[in-house]
């Protein structure tokens, strides 16, 4: 069965809401968030986890902040990224949270919302002259020789870290169905992609096709080699699935920072990620099957203008 895709494209400019009565927050870090059906497809709402009040901190990369940070003894936290990544708010906001300073290294001198978000959660933000991440990191390192924080870093982390780190997102496959035809996700630094393909292992999960679409410099050989040197019994598993790898962000005019708003089947997806992988196989793809889902790492962070330190 095939869902023709042309009458959900009218959904990009709707103002419906994705937030509606049905959905449920989730607050527990070992809960499973939804996997919900609409318009014919199937969505993992991984958006859904928010842990905190306010809610509007959310999804897998908080819950995979959370579980580095919940046995930190130290006396707080350091990371960096770009000015508009998402890491720097929930980095900020799960230190608040957990009574830990956050230190936030960037590049330039812009504000953007990810870093007002950041700095009313208590960070302090480090700027140095370019955001390449050997430069952020380069600083990461000089200021904690002082500091002694724990560190948070980037992109698709050594062996080193314990593959249970990658679990605690790979977890959530557990309730999605046992076959697909399609799994859609967006990959940046390419950990959630990690993840989800050890859960989909874990849980014997069959996928005819994995959709990766990427938002920063593929990952695909780093998460492979990752993936079997720290469990070699996936690479059977690896094997079985035809990974289709998209490079949206080599793409003409394409642009990391360039916020692009989509709503799919009502769902308003991150203008930086999902907003832009999904729009982009939904545009190319004239069918997708009825056992396509589409995985939704995080939703849009939106800063309110007071009350985060309630």
């Amino acid at each position: 069965m095939v869902a023709n895709v042309d009458k959900y494209r009218s959904d990009e400019n709707s103002d419906s809401s994705s937030e509606g009565a049905s959905d449920q927050f989730v607050r527990d870090i070992d809960a499973l968030t939804p996997v919900e059906e609409r318009c014919g497809l199937l969505f993992k709402r991984d958006d859904l986890y928010r842990p905190f009040e306010p809610s509007f901190l959310n999804g897998g990369k908080l819950r995979q902040v959370m579980r580095l940070l919940q046995d930190c003894r130290r006396p707080g936290v350091i990371t960096a990224a770009s000015i508009h990544s998402p890491q720097i708010p929930l980095v900020a906001g799960a230190a608040h949270h957990l009574g830990l300073h956050c230190v936030a290294v960037v590049g330039g001198t812009r504000e953007t919302p990810e870093l007002e978000i950041a700095k009313q959660f208590g960070a302090t933000i480090k700027r140095v002259a370019s955001g390449r991440h050997r430069a952020l990191f380069a600083e990461v390192t000089r200021l904690n020789s002082a500091l002694d924080y724990q560190v948070i870093s980037y992109g698709v982390v050594s062996p080193a870290v314990p593959l249970s780190y990658f679990m605690t997102q790979g977890q959530q496959a557990a309730n999605l169905p046992d076959e697909l035809d399609a799994l859609v996700v967006t990959c940046g630094s390419g950990v959630s992609t990690l993840s989800i393909l050890g859960g989909l292992w874990q849980f014997s999960k069959h996928v005819d096709e994995l959709i990766v679409v990427a938002t920063a410099p593929s990952r695909r050989e780093k998460i492979l080699n990752f993936l079997q040197t720290a469990q070699p019994s996936l690479k059977t598993f690896l094997a079985s699935v035809k990974v289709t790898h998209v490079d949206l962000f080599g793409s003409p005019g394409f642009r990391y920072e360039q916020r692009a708003p989509y709503k799919l089947c009502g769902i308003a997806l991150h203008p930086l990620y999902e907003g832009k992988a999904f729009r982009h196989v939904m545009r190319q793809r004239n069918c997708l099957s009825k056992r396509t889902l589409f995985w939704i790492i995080g939703a849009d962070l939106s800063a309110p203008r007071t009350g985060c330190h309630a």
